[in-house]
């Protein structure tokens, strides 16, 4: 994977020889860059680096000098740097580094290369550091570098197992690590560096801000009765802060707020036409949501004409992974980027220095901190996935195909995984969401509801009129079979995008789904799974029973991975039903992997799933036309097994349509079939073209022409049992991608 990179091998040179130059130039008898011989040189090499991030200022929007710095440091100490441009004007961005080629790492630690201001040089007061940033958080990044340093040159670690990331800005916005989510990539494991006093956080409260506005009549301060006070209205509502009933919770404490800033009026005998004020609150507890309104409701009550503004991005308490042995753990107040970054991975927090020092005038971090947090960070990094449980060293009580051969399933998720398509219980469980006290009666008369059937209505009207243009004979009555039928099939399904499009944007605009939390789409999926079907339900979403066990086959019996491509419009719904079925997705991301699209609650609107990492081009909803590059991002990213050769076997289970061209490109395709007995549209189209479909117990037959036979190309299933119990997956005779191959190539020559 590329990225705009925005340094080059002669301005690395020349920016540290200036650096290089500079610290030269500032030579003290406090900091001899030389070994006096009191010191090892291990720690002087982790000084020196110390020393020259924070002699380079950084503060937040202007850190492309310490970027660069920085990214000519790692290049020189032997990893692949790649840089992330986050903006041009200025010029800002994310520093990349990792071992050999391989960018898609299990483990990452990160942490930011900004500071706060002011800035103030570097200084050793015997076994202390001074200055900006010394804490926050260079004194992490430092440690961080050196302890992955010193795990590579011991070969605990190689290529695959741990990359590094230093972002910017993150004490403003965090729009550095926002911009890292436009890659794509993910993790098992994230560890965060910030001041934790080299304990774990085991949580950190959350945060809102908000700005207040009170706009008066000026005047002169004689005669007040002409004017209106803006200063005195702004107070009125400050005032009221210490009344509001603020949330707490045992793990997190009390919510607290800050006035950080006040600003009113032009002169003492002027009547100040214009004031405001910024507030942050650090939350302990609930939704924040519910908090802005207590917020908003109390203040407006004291001072109705005073203006509320909320920041984008608030957000609750973050509970924080610390079940590492070995350390204390600690809540911490302040905010971090750990939201900012999303995944399902596990989340760790620490880092040398305390946090009461930090932003300060004093701020300042002891040597023997920084050296401990260097052995704090190898010992998270030996507990983490890349080293503690490798692909490599897996057991299974089975061997896979192919000597040893890995083995990609990807599936389908509804009607494969699931009995049957779950948008309508999607839709019917926000409709819900949204109107708690009313029964199945009425929440038909909903708006939402009447939307609902009139997208519905529409969308079939496109697919009609779709199908009545593109699913036609040649004008000459001629029947056309074969290769060129099936590339003709999988054109149509391509340009049903136009369709989807204009249903999902309908849908959207409808407001379905508006003002829903992203969190609970992943709550109504579990609801939903969860459900009786037995029952009239139609929120209720049925899994095929035997999933479960197919799941754990492939992990124990294959030694393989699996993972989802869906058109479904929302990946933590489906990600919530797979909790119900598999155990907690996030403990289970390591055996799977979800590649859907997205809702954004506070619009409604369908956001799709970002493509574009291998298309800049596309757009990111997934439609069907895009489920065969999902399935590529998937096979050739998105997995990361360990292995190198021989080439992973790929499976493709699915059982619509829309499956068709991944269902193709895989090794093996599989149709499951519905549970009823008529044909599925699948094998009608399949037979169309002159092809045959195989019970999964034949396998061997695929891609071999029968006598007075048509070649058989896909495989069916009525069930998982089937698959299994077909011993397909381990036969290790049977090499399906050879034989696809010679297929593919008497199709080219025929």
């Amino acid at each position: 994977m590329q990225f705009p990179v925005v340094f080059t091998k002669a301005v690395f040179a020349n920016v540290f020889l200036a650096s290089y130059a500079v610290s030269a130039l500032s030579i003290s008898p406090q900091m001899p860059l030389h070994n006096t011989g009191s010191e090892s040189s291990s720690l002087v090499g982790l000084l020196s680096l110390h020393k020259s991030l924070i002699e380079i200022p950084s503060i937040s929007g202007a850190e492309h000098d310490v970027a660069q710095w920085l990214a000519s440091y790692l290049e020189g100490a032997g990893f692949t740097v790649k840089s992330q441009v986050v903006s041009t004007h200025p010029p800002r961005e994310n520093v990349f580094a990792y071992i050999g080629s391989a960018l898609r790492t299990r483990t990452l630690i990160t942490s930011h290369i900004d500071t706060v201001p002011p800035f103030w040089p570097y200084e050793r007061r015997g076994d202390e550091i001074w200055g900006r940033g010394s804490v926050d958080a260079k004194g992490a990044v430092a440690a961080q570098i050196k302890a992955v340093e010193a795990l590579r040159d011991s070969k605990s670690i190689s290529e695959g197992d741990v990359g590094m990331l230093f972002v910017v800005g993150e004490e403003v916005n965090g729009a550095g690590m926002l911009k890292v989510n436009d890659l794509g990539l993910s993790w098992e494991t994230v560890i965060f560096g910030e001041p934790t006093e080299l304990k774990l956080a085991s949580g950190h409260k959350g945060i809102l801000k908000f700005r207040l506005d009170a706009h008066g009549k000026g005047g002169h301060s004689g005669y007040p009765e002409v004017g209106r006070n803006a200063n005195e209205m702004l107070i009125h509502a400050l005032t009221e802060l210490p009344n509001i009933d603020w949330p707490r919770s045992e793990r997190f404490g009390n919510t607290t707020y800050n006035i950080g800033r006040m600003d009113g009026g032009v002169a003492d005998n002027v009547i100040a036409a214009d004031a405001y004020a910024l507030v942050s609150v650090r939350v302990a507890d609930g939704d924040p949501e519910v908090l802005e309104r207590t917020i908003r409701d109390a203040l407006l009550a004291a001072a109705p004409d005073v203006k509320i503004t909320y920041a984008p991005g608030g957000y609750g308490p973050v509970p924080i992974n610390h079940d590492v042995e070995g350390f204390e753990s600690m809540v911490v107040n302040y905010g971090t980027d750990i939201l900012h970054l999303d995944g399902d991975h596990k989340r760790y927090l620490y880092g040398p220095g305390s946090i009461l020092l930090a932003h300060s005038d004093h701020e300042h971090l002891k040597i023997s901190d920084l050296e401990e947090a260097v052995e704090g960070y190898k010992k998270l990094l030996a507990t983490a996935p890349a080293l503690s449980h490798p692909f490599t060293t897996r057991h299974y009580s089975s061997p896979s195909m192919f000597n040893h051969r890995t083995v990609q399933i990807i599936l389908d998720f509804d009607g494969t995984i699931t009995t049957k398509d779950t948008i309508e219980p999607l839709v019917q469980s926000a409709i819900a969401l949204q109107h708690p006290s009313l029964s199945p009666s009425e929440l038909s008369q909903t708006p939402q509801a009447e939307a609902w059937r009139n997208c519905k209505l529409q969308y079939l009207a496109d697919l009609s009129a779709h199908y009545e243009k593109e699913n036609h004979e040649p004008s000459d009555g001629v029947a056309v079979t074969g290769p060129s039928r099936l590339e003709r099939e999988q054109r149509s399904l391509e340009a049903l995008r136009d369709v989807e499009w204009a249903s999902v944007e309908r849908v959207g605009e409808s407001g379905i789904f508006k003002g829903i939390s992203r969190d609970s789409f992943r709550e109504m999926g579990r609801a939903a799974a969860a459900g009786d079907p037995q029952g009239e339900n139609d929120k209720v979403v049925v899994v095929r029973e035997d999933f479960p066990e197919f799941r754990k086959w492939i992990l124990q019996f294959v030694g393989g991975e699996w993972g989802v491509v869906s058109v479904n419009w929302s990946w933590r719904w489906v990600r919530g039903v797979l909790d119900v079925v598999v155990g907690d997705f996030n403990v289970t991301r390591i055996h799977g992997y979800v590649v859907a699209n997205d809702i954004d609650g506070s619009t409604g609107m369908i956001r799709g799933y970002p493509l574009h990492m291998m298309n800049k081009k596309r757009t990111h909803l997934l439609t069907t036309a895009d489920k065969l590059l999902a399935q590529k991002i998937m096979l050739h990213d998105s997995f990361s097994l360990g292995v190198s050769s021989p080439q992973p076997l790929t499976v493709y289970i699915g059982d619509s349509p829309t499956d068709l061209s991944p269902l193709l490109h895989a090794d093996i395709g599989i149709i499951m079939n519905s549970p009823s007995s008529t044909p599925g549209a699948l094998n009608v189209i399949i037979d169309k073209c002159g092809y045959r479909v195989l019970p999964v117990a034949e396998y061997k037959g695929l891609y071999c022409k029968g006598e007075n036979e048509n070649e058989a190309i896909l495989l069916s299933a009525n069930n998982f049992t089937e698959i299994m119990e077909s011993g397909m997956l381990q036969d290790e005779e049977w090499d399906a991608t050879a034989a696809k191959a010679a297929w593919k190539k008497a199709e080219s020559m025929g």
